[in-house]
């Protein structure tokens, strides 16, 4: 096979997005029982490439070294992991983060500052050999932050003359950001095939746009910095239906210190924590007239450490200990039974993840459930 370069996320402004095609699909909407309800859902899948170096090539971008505490699983059919983002990893901060998440406002003092104004936009810096406070309010009771040199605010609203004004630092974008900014913006140009014709901006386009990553807020709408950034990504698996058996999935690797390389089935990372490089693929979107959903897989995978095994937290240790013992031959002979009944009932056939709209209307790599798909929000397509 020949090898093959992933582009590193860290070179994604050096990447320009091209369109590739546009897939229409239909599906028979389910009730609440797995009932067809007769109401048609139409999907709208936006597919792009990417073009490096005067290169056209498939959108498959390595990712930072990450964590999966908690291994991978086969879930429906589909295969599935929790990945958790140290907070304390440069290199993952550039990837995850958002420009959202990361600015600032607060408000300054007009006469610290030095102020410079261009077409509809001011700005405010520190005066020379100085720094330049951020206030919560205008009491001038909380510091937020300090900024000096050429770090610049951007002044809110219309500039007026009086003793405070209001500010913002913008924020940081990370290279996931960056790339769904740009597959947003191809997609606005092309707004008259989709489901987005009524948008007028660009901007109304990244707005709807689904970021691969959750992060938690506080009670108050804060964000909650004291839990780490994650994500549920989809690992590439083919299931051919016609015979239930698994044709193709994810290549995962470890190099071994005799300089060998070992590939190992997803299913050996099942009930591990483990570590290392994904390359996922991103090609393909979701899209909606209230969302698009990026539906990325990992394609590939670089193991960095051996696999261990992660142990669940028993939270009830002493109260087992304090309660009276049942009958072993009851409990064993009730378990029988409920075995014997399973066995009675034929197994699902297992669902892939090709093309097939069943098989991911539950999310992408990114995004499980929660796709807010209704039928009588999808107009025409």
């Amino acid at each position: 096979m020949a090898a093959r370069r992933a582009i590193p996320f860290s070179e994604i402004n050096d990447v320009e997005l091209l369109f590739s095609h546009i897939k229409s699909s239909k599906i028979q909407d389910k009730d609440i029982d797995g009932k067809e309800s007769g109401n048609t859902i139409n999907l709208t899948f936006f597919h792009v490439n990417v073009s490096k170096g005067g290169m056209k090539m498939r959108p498959y971008f390595e990712g930072p070294e990450t964590d999966f505490p908690r291994g991978i699983s086969l879930d429906k059919g589909k295969v599935k992991g929790w990945n958790r983002y140290r907070m304390d990893s440069e290199d993952e901060r550039k990837f995850y983060q958002t420009e959202a998440r990361t600015s600032k406002r607060g408000y300054i003092r007009t006469k610290e500052a030095k102020l410079e104004s261009d077409v509809g936009r001011t700005v405010a810096m520190a005066k020379d050999d100085s720094t330049l406070t951020v206030y919560k309010d205008v009491s001038g009771e909380e510091e937020l932050f300090k900024v000096e040199g050429d770090q610049e605010l951007v002044v809110l609203g219309k500039k007026e003359k009086g003793a405070w004004l209001s500010v913002k630092m913008e924020g940081e974008k990370g290279y996931m950001e960056v790339l769904l900014d740009k597959a947003a913006s191809l997609m606005f140009d092309h707004k008259g095939d989709l489901p987005i014709s009524h948008h007028e901006t660009e901007e109304d386009t990244k707005k709807i746009m689904k970021h691969t990553t959750y992060f938690r807020r506080t009670d108050t709408g804060e964000w909650d910095e004291s839990h780490n950034p994650c994500s549920y990504p989809q690992w590439s698996r083919y299931v051919n239906h016609s015979t239930g058996s698994e044709e193709n999935s994810c290549d995962i690797m470890i190099k071994l210190n005799d300089n060998q390389i070992k590939k190992i089935h997803w299913s050996a990372l099942q009930n591990v924590s483990f570590t290392g490089y994904p390359v996922y693929a991103c090609d393909r979107y979701l899209v909606s007239k209230d969302r698009i959903n990026p539906q990325f897989k990992i394609i590939s995978f670089v193991l960095t450490s051996e696999p261990k095994p992660f142990e669940k937290t028993n939270w009830q240790a002493s109260t087992v200990d304090k309660t009276e013992g049942v009958d072993k031959s009851k409990v064993d002979a009730w378990l029988a039974s409920l075995e014997e009944e399973k066995n009675k009932t034929p197994p699902e056939t297992p669902v892939g993840d090709n093309d097939g709209v069943k098989d991911i209307l539950d999310g992408g790599v990114m995004e499980s459930v929660d796709l807010d798909i209704n039928p009588d929000e999808i107009e025409g397509l």
